[in-house]
Order: structure tokens, then sequence, then C-alpha cells
């Protein structure tokens, strides 16, 4: 049974005077599905982002949530939105933020469920101001989270946060898809995204190149990579049949093949001492970069 799209764009654009960030954009999310928004710098993900969060108007197009446009009461109800960055009354408590966030909603999170889900229990009397980088980060994570949302709107949630702890929001973010929240992420963290994804919306140039499944596109880079300890030189590696690339980088090197049984075949009977072999399938790091580049930052 087909689902119902909760989040409807057709021919959407977003200028800011001569800069075009979003170029006539079109596609829909269903209710429960996880999206990762993916571009290089400027490609416009954040601009869209904000237009699905009611943050920003649409110069051109229509966006529907729920039937109804992005701004309208009962989408803001159904949603929560963590940004790049925010600005917070300083002086208030954790409890106090969160109190104050969730009188805005008429069935928000209980408030030991929502300390609880984001690690603030231990936090809850502190001052905002007194909260370390990553800290602050969980408590607007908390924000997001305290009208109890059937949609969330995520940019780069997990930036400045140690690996520990971002791990600890995949897990919280996993639990809510379990949950049926429709989730849409930017990030420019790949393994995140791998981790954590259903679905990819690619951007490049402010237009969407791609809207497939992870696994598929990360599919359409078809390679493995054998890295090990040789005595074989450069040249004989990248002479084999099947070798797309080879580098060197201290005592190892790195193959590229798509023929990697007949290479590594090759590589024993030539060199019997070869040692500390790993073998890694393409990553959705090599798909992305093969179609658009560089992922770090974005300032559209």
């Amino acid at each position: 049974m087909t689902r119902q799209a909760t989040i409807s764009v057709q021919g959407l654009h977003k200028r800011y005077g001569e800069v075009h960030a979003v170029r006539g954009v079109d596609f829909s999310i269903n209710a429960g599905e996880f999206v990762a928004l993916i571009g290089a710098n400027g490609a416009g993900k954040t601009s869209l982002l904000s237009v699905l969060a009611g943050l920003l108007p649409a110069s051109e197009g229509q966006v529907t949530i729920m039937g109804a446009k992005p701004g309208a009461l009962k989408v803001r109800q159904a949603c929560g939105a963590m940004l790049q960055s925010t600005a917070l009354p300083d002086a208030l408590k954790v409890h106090e933020l969160l109190e104050l966030f969730r009188s805005y909603y008429p069935a928000p999170q209980p408030m030991a469920e929502l300390l609880k889900t984001t690690g603030l229990s231990d936090l809850q009397n502190r001052r905002y101001s007194a909260l370390s980088g990553g800290q602050q980060r969980r408590v607007q994570f908390a924000l997001a989270l305290a009208g109890n949302p059937g949609i969330l709107f995520l940019d780069e949630p997990t930036v400045g946060l140690d690996m520990d702890i971002r791990r600890e929001f995949w897990a919280t973010l996993q639990n809510l898809k379990v949950l049926g929240v429709t989730i849409v992420l930017t990030s420019h963290y790949l393994d995140e995204i791998e981790a954590l994804a259903d679905r990819l919306l690619i951007m490049k140039e402010g237009k969407l190149i791609a809207d497939d499944p992870t696994a598929k596109i990360k599919r359409r880079v078809e390679h493995k990579t054998i890295i090990c300890e040789t005595s074989l030189d450069i040249p004989f590696l990248q002479s084999m049949d099947g070798v797309i690339s080879v580098d060197q980088a201290g005592r190892l090197k790195t193959i590229a093949t798509n023929n990697e049984n007949g290479v590594l075949l090759t590589m024993l009977s030539k060199d019997p001492n070869l040692k500390d072999l790993l073998v890694e399938s393409s990553s959705l790091e090599n798909a992305i970069s093969a179609m658009i580049g560089n992922t770090n930052g974005d300032s559209a």
C-alpha cells in the first residue's frame, strides 16, 4: 500500500536577490521516512530545509506539509527543528527552557521522558550559559523534541560533538524512527548519514541531482579497496587487470579495484610475504564524492 506523502515539494525555488539557492526542486517524503539532504558548500540544502521548516518563504513553487503550508499552526505544532545555530536566553536553566518550549504545544513530551531521552537529567538545574558547547547542542535537540513532533528537521545536529555523544544521538534518532517520526537531516558526516538515512536527496548548485535509497546510491561506485603492506611496486600494481588506482601512505599501499579476487590472487602469488591485508567495500563517501565532490560545509 502506498503511504501518503507527509511532505510535498513542487517546483521550489529560493532566491536571495541575485543568488538562486534552490532551483526548481520536486520531491515528496512519506510518513516515517528518514531522509538526508546532501550537498557540497552552497548546494542549497540549508535553504531548502529552512523553507520546509517554515523559517523562510519559498520564492516560487509549492510546499505542503500534512496538506498545509509550512507556517500553518497545525504544521508548527507537529514539527520540531534543530538548526546549525540557535540563540536562546542563556540566563534560563535547562528545565526552564524545556518548560517554556513545552508550553507552546498542545501535547508536549513529558518532562521526565524528555530529559532522559536527551541525557539532560543531571543538567536540568544548570543555566544554559554554563553548559559546554556539546551540552548546549543536547538542549537544542531537546527543544526540537519538546512538542513530541511527528516531523523533525535537523540541520547539522552533531557538529562539534565527540564520537561517543554522536553515537548516543544516533541511537535516539533510530528510536524515533522506529516510533514513526519523519526525519529530515542535513549533515556533512557521511558516516552519520550512512548509519541513519534510508534515502538521500542529493543537491548540486541548487538542483536535485539524485533521489534514491542510500544503498542504491552507494552501489553506484562498485569497487573494493585493498590495503596491505607489499613489496610489489606501484607500476606493477597499476598494470594488473581491474586495478583502478594505487596509492601509498607510509608502508601501506591502497589499491582500488573492480576485480579484487583476481588482484589478490596475483599479489599473493608474486609476494608470499604480503601482510596486514584489509579489503573494504566501496563507501557512501566514494559514491557521493563521485557525484558532487567535497560535502563539507554549506552556505546556502
